[in-house]
């Protein structure tokens, strides 16, 4: 499917079909985003709703639904998105994938997949709306469909995203196995995806401060003491002394190293 564009673009300048009044405020927009000043992009969008536009309302519900999602007004982005949609948006990808944020921000995980997957419909090459697709399915516990979506996402960027969602997915259903046979090899996997989210650097560098908890966490090999609860916190403290920052002296190693050494599930 071709993708078509809403009537304008929060960043095409100026309107011209419009007022002088309504490119001024357009042009005040502009700066306000720049400055990130999201409140005050609130009162100018309530401006241009009174004055009215030519053919521009879409562009101006996007920006009043970015300033409300930044302001973590959620209920209020989602209805935005929605206006901006019925207004000229509807065959934009964007505007989908705004909305789909919005509603998984609300824990609207149903919502937001669908959301995800029409923009996946319109720009079906582009990974990351499928891989925010997978995430919402992930979370509403369709863990078939989100293993689907996920794998795909691997496969079409050669490995580089989408293994950390995917990992998780696998504990999950390790988890709810019990460490059965099944569960024991879904934990496994679970690993072997978590060491190629690593090897990537999908969730950035390990220097930052939160990199090696979250990915200790969940790595059942540092802590054989979590039974079957793999989603347990560790118990063996011991664990924290291989992937502690700021590594100083051959006692610290970073965290790719420390997942080649333990290899399997344990």
């Amino acid at each position: 499917m071709t993708e078509q564009t809403p009537q304008h673009d929060p960043h095409d300048q100026p309107f011209a079909d419009e007022s002088a009044e309504v490119q001024a405020l357009f042009e005040r927009a502009r700066a306000l985003l720049e400055q990130g000043d999201s409140a005050a992009l609130i009162g100018l969008t309530d401006e241009l709703l009174g004055l009215g536009t030519q053919h521009s309302d879409d562009v101006v519900y996007m920006l009043r639904g970015d300033a409300f999602f930044d302001q973590r007004r959620v209920l209020d982005a989602i209805q935005c998105y929605q206006q901006c949609i019925a207004s000229g948006a509807l065959e934009f990808a964007v505007a989908w994938f705004k909305l789909g944020s919005a509603f998984a921000a609300g824990r609207q995980y149903e919502e937001a997949a669908l959301a995800f997957s029409r923009a996946a419909l319109l720009e079906p090459e582009h990974w990351l709306h499928r891989l925010h697709q997978g995430i919402a399915l992930l979370e509403h516990g369709s863990l078939d469909e989100a293993e689907a979506m996920l794998t795909w996402v691997v496969q079409a960027t050669h490995g580089q995203k989408g293994n950390y969602p995917l990992a998780w997915l696998l504990y999950r259903r390790a988890a709810s196995g019990h460490c059965s046979e099944g569960g024991t090899t879904d934990a496994s996997r679970g690993l072997l995806a978590l060491r190629d989210s690593v090897a990537a650097g999908e969730l950035g560098p390990e220097e930052s401060a939160d990199f090696p908890w979250w990915h200790c966490w969940i790595n059942p090999a540092f802590d054989s003491a979590k039974g079957d609860n793999l989603l347990a916190p560790p118990q063996d403290t011991r664990w924290a002394a291989l992937v502690n920052w700021p590594r100083e002296g051959s006692e610290y190693k970073k965290l790719r190293d420390v997942l080649i050494d333990y290899p399997e599930w344990e």
